[in-house]
């Protein structure tokens, strides 16, 4: 009876795909016979019917693996290609992609779920109390709705997104299909940011992005925010991908040679993209990084080369660009600056020490004129931003607003940490610590967690890490490229 029924659905399976192929190519023919704007029409029309059809599908069966896959190789290009309307859009592929995942997790059999686990739920309800402080706050500055869309896209959507990918996303399954895609989104950021700084500007600029220059003179260049609202974005998720390759190429261990040549492609891209922008953070938070893995037993032959590029790449700026090395590297008039900065931000929380001045509202509620200059031995008047993730948040909500943030903080890497035992959790451990620090270090030198695109990708990388340390089975020694 087996083998008959396996015959019956073998014919079944081959007679389907019979008529899929003649309906298809029929369709064709009768696109060919149309003018070209009606061919136009009809494949867009199709296409747009195929991907609904499927969406429903997914989200029917509860899980929307391969969105997600998509999503990780396209997400950079989402916010200038997938926005509606252009200018404060409405509807963005971030927005998009995690109502779809909670939407899926509707229809997802509850059998299915991965429960987040103690240490984690109670880091949950810290970032839930952050959340109530910085939605409080919102009622200072009016509901304004650039602080709303702030809110949403940078404090509440990733950490839904992190929900879904930790209760639903089966990371070991898709470890290979994660890193082809991760080094395809490396190299193309690479090669974006490479022409953008060639050109002097960036390439799929958003609307409302600034354009930073280092440098003086002939010597002044742009520092790339390529298709990122910022450049610290655009440096932080090269930087964040660096890591996450590096993991997965250990934590798949075997690979065919396409794989390998692939990876040796991704991971110096991504070390490109971090670099581009020329944030000494990142600079500092790569020499942690090595010394780290040096400190815990790496290869030797790397780090003499990594330190070799390193010192080689900081010898040829200063020889080619003088300037641009001066100001970026060995200049102390930033340090004075930011002296001025934390002045002003103290000013600012004492005035408003319960719930601040409400997130996002830095900017109206900081006085043009401060008198912080004459403290400054340089004089330099303060950059009138928080510069710095924990000062933001201070300064806009409270603190109230601070202690729960820098709570949910410490428990997130706390419930890394009690995972960190035996040769596997040791890898885990190592690589999380590495994306931590890549977002922390420069927290603490930029407000860069107030923006939804770096966020959301380094909550999903975070939530993959875990979900990898969580499922503990043996990787498949083969996987199709979803």
């Amino acid at each position: 009876m087996t083998k008959l029924a396996s015959s019956a659905e073998v014919r079944g399976i081959t007679s389907a795909k019979r008529y899929g192929l003649i309906a298809i190519a029929g369709l064709c023919a009768v696109c060919l016979l149309l003018p070209p704007d009606w061919f136009l029409y009809v494949g867009g029309g199709v296409a747009g019917v195929a991907l609904l059809c499927y969406l429903l599908h997914a989200l029917l069966e509860g899980r929307v693996d391969r969105l997600i896959l998509a999503w990780v190789l396209l997400f950079p290009l989402g916010s200038y290609f997938l926005s509606f309307p252009r200018s404060k859009p409405l509807i963005t592929l971030d927005r998009a992609i995690v109502g779809i995942s909670l939407a899926a997790m509707l229809f997802a059999r509850r059998d299915s779920w991965t429960p987040l686990g103690r240490a984690l739920r109670r880091g949950a309800w810290m970032w839930a109390l952050f959340l109530t402080a910085a939605c409080l706050s919102l009622l200072k500055t009016g509901l304004r709705p650039d602080s709303l869309r702030m809110c949403s896209d940078a404090f509440i959507l990733p950490a839904l997104f992190a929900w879904y990918v930790i209760a639903q996303f089966p990371v070991r399954r898709h470890l290979r299909t994660l890193h082809v895609l991760t080094c395809i989104l490396a190299i193309y950021l690479a090669v974006l940011g490479v022409v953008g700084l060639s050109r002097g500007e960036d390439l799929f600029a958003l609307p409302g992005a600034g354009t930073y220059r280092a440098g003086v003179g002939l010597e002044k260049i742009v520092r790339v925010n390529g298709p990122f609202q910022t450049n610290h974005s655009f440096g932080l998720v090269g930087l964040i991908a660096l890591f996450f390759l590096l993991f997965l190429r250990k934590a798949i261990q075997t690979m065919p040679g396409w794989q390998r040549s692939l990876h040796w492609l991704g991971a110096p891209a991504a070390l490109t993209v971090a670099l581009l922008p020329m944030f000494r953070s990142i600079a500092l938070t790569l020499l942690l990084a090595l010394f780290i893995n040096s400190w815990s037993g790496g290869k030797r032959t790397a780090k003499i080369w990594a330190l070799a590029l390193a010192v080689s790449a900081f010898t040829i700026l200063n020889a080619t660009l003088p300037d641009i090395y001066q100001e970026r590297v060995s200049s102390t008039e930033n340090v004075n600056a930011r002296f001025a900065q934390m002045l002003q931000n103290a000013d600012l929380f004492l005035q408003n020490p319960v719930l601040g001045v409400g997130i996002g509202n830095f900017g109206n509620a900081v006085p043009n004129v401060t008198r912080y200059s004459s403290l400054n031995p340089s004089g330099i008047d303060p950059l009138n931003a928080p510069h710095s993730n924990w000062m933001a948040i201070l300064t806009e909500t409270g603190l109230v607003g601070l202690v729960s943030y820098v709570a949910a903080q410490i428990m997130l890497v706390a419930a890394f940490w009690k995972m960190h035992s035996g040769s596997a959790g040791k890898l885990f451990w190592k690589y999380s610590l590495f994306v931590f620090l890549a977002y922390g270090v420069s927290g603490m030198t930029l407000t860069s967690g107030h923006y939804g695109d770096l966020n959301i990708w380094f909550m999903f990388t975070v939530a993959a890490l875990y979900k990898y340390r969580l499922e503990r089975q043996p990787v498949l020694p083969a996987e199709p490229i979803a």
